[in-house]
């Protein structure tokens, strides 16, 4: 199982990404990414 965690801003959204395996502070496994809010995104 994987776990997305999302927080919506009103110009950009931040995903964060981990896996079942993945402890709660490990930084392996885990991936975070920052998406802006256009009328093409």
């Amino acid at each position: 199982m994987q776990f997305i965690g999302i927080d919506l801003h009103t110009n950009k959204f931040t995903c964060s990404y981990r896996g079942e395996n993945s402890s709660a502070n490990a930084k392996k496994g885990k991936r975070t990414e920052t998406f802006d809010l256009s009328e093409c995104g």
